[in-house]
């Protein structure tokens, strides 16, 4: 009888035991119920454009209920293969953890990225996944290296390919392309090409390091220049200074490609400077400053240009024309129609396109009557520049034009003029 209740209490007991247990069990797994996480990855963003060989993946993980479940493991998946896993200290339910990942072998192409979470072993199957994400990915670097490379191998079509890749790439591949540019050991042809690349792009984080070139008294005259006229062409005002400085160079390469730039900036202030080097002892520069005067545009020009137009280089002459051609200024109209008579046939050409580009009703009737002349090239251009001012007392004499040049090209280029001038089609 005593062995029995013994028997009782001991399963009596049992069952209090086991009773507590569970709820103990219940108790833990409701603070930690063993669920799948949530993960997502926010860094980079879907669509992203990589240009760099190395990328921070930035993850933010946690449970899917605030406060339940601790995160483990996190493992990243490139092109749905595992690169890289993290595990995580014990006790810690959310954070983000941040994948550095080199990716300098990856090719230039669109991938995907995504993210698992795992609040106990892989095994166990409580894993959460995220959105997958997609990248383009293109190495600059590896861009630098094709140009270099298909320059060597002569593969121009290669070369033309990457260069178009880096301007669309644009900004990021500035510092790149700068160090690139700026090697001593490169091939100079090989480091305009850079250069060009960095002038098409026309970011001004490029203009303080290219001025240091400029101003280098080891570069070379070629790079120096070619330097010298890639600022103007990003057209940032801040490198104004430094052109105007290097007007005053030993090289007129150098002149040359200062007063260039300075014409394709734009800042006015460069219009006095530049004036004074319409004196300079090299036809090259002077035609340069001239240039630059006519793309500034600036009224400060118009005197200093006419007293060209009777230079004893005709060379140096037909660029005044066409400057103030530029400039549009009407006071350079009687001049220019002086040309017309006293003129050679050069001068009168770049008269005539001169002003067409005024567009002063005084050119009308000298310009009508050059249609009569028997230099078939001269009755185009007198054409084309009457159909700019639009004065309709040319529409007549432009059809006679027509009927009476025998050359095609210049035919077709007269009714290009006649139908710009009256908005009709030259009927035959």
């Amino acid at each position: 009888m005593k062995k029995h209740k013994k028997l009782g209490t001991f399963f009596l007991t049992l069952g209090v035991c086991s009773i507590l247990i569970l709820s103990m069990v219940s108790t833990s797994l409701a603070k930690n119920p063993k669920v799948a996480p949530r993960v997502s990855i926010t860094s980079p963003q879907n669509g992203a454009k990589i240009y760099e060989d190395s990328l921070d993946v930035i993850v933010d993980f946690g449970p899917k209920e605030k406060g339940k479940g601790n995160v483990r493991t996190i493992k990243l998946k490139l092109d749905a293969k595992s690169v890289a896993t993290h595990d995580n200290p014990a006790q810690i339910k959310e954070g983000t953890h941040t994948f550095k990942l080199d990716i300098t072998d990856l090719p230039d192409d669109k991938h995907t990225l995504q993210a698992f979470a795992y609040q106990a072993e892989e095994r166990a199957m409580l894993e959460g996944s995220s959105e997958i994400v997609t990248f383009t990915f293109t190495s600059i670097a590896r861009q630098i290296a094709k140009i270099e490379g298909s320059l060597i191998s002569g593969s121009w079509e290669d070369l033309t390919m990457a260069a178009e890749t880096l301007k669309e790439i644009g900004k990021p591949a500035v510092p790149k392309l700068l160090i690139a540019f700026k090697d001593p050991s490169k091939n100079e042809i090989l480091r305009k090409m850079y250069l060009e690349i960095l002038a098409a792009i026309k970011d001004s984080s490029a203009v303080g390091p290219l001025i240091e070139v400029l101003q280098s008294s080891t570069e070379t005259e070629f790079v120096r220049a070619e330097v010298a006229f890639a600022l103007g062409e990003i057209g940032d005002r801040a490198a104004t200074q430094a052109l105007i400085q290097s007007l005053s160079d030993e090289s007129k390469q150098i002149r040359t490609s200062a007063a260039l730039g300075l014409g394709y900036i734009g800042n006015t202030d460069a219009v006095p400077p530049l004036i004074e080097k319409l004196s300079d002892s090299s036809a090259d520069v002077r035609i340069g400053v001239i240039r630059a005067l006519g793309l500034l545009n600036d009224p400060r020009a118009i005197e200093p240009l006419m007293d060209l137009l009777n230079d004893e280089s005709e060379t140096i002459a037909c660029a005044a024309i066409l400057a103030l051609g530029f400039l549009k200024d009407n006071r350079a109209v009687d001049p220019l129609l002086n040309i017309l008579q006293t003129g050679t046939t050069e001068k009168q050409i770049r008269a005539i396109e001169s002003l067409g580009e005024i567009g002063d009703p005084r050119a009308v009737e000298p310009l009508i009557a050059f249609l009569e002349n028997e230099d078939e090239y001269l009755v185009m251009e007198s054409g084309s520049a009457l159909a700019k001012i639009k004065d309709q007392r040319a529409a007549e004499p432009i059809r006679m034009a027509i009927e009476r040049v025998t050359d095609e090209f210049i035919k077709t280029e007269l009714k290009e003029a006649y139908k710009t001038l009256t908005g009709e089609e030259y009927q035959e």
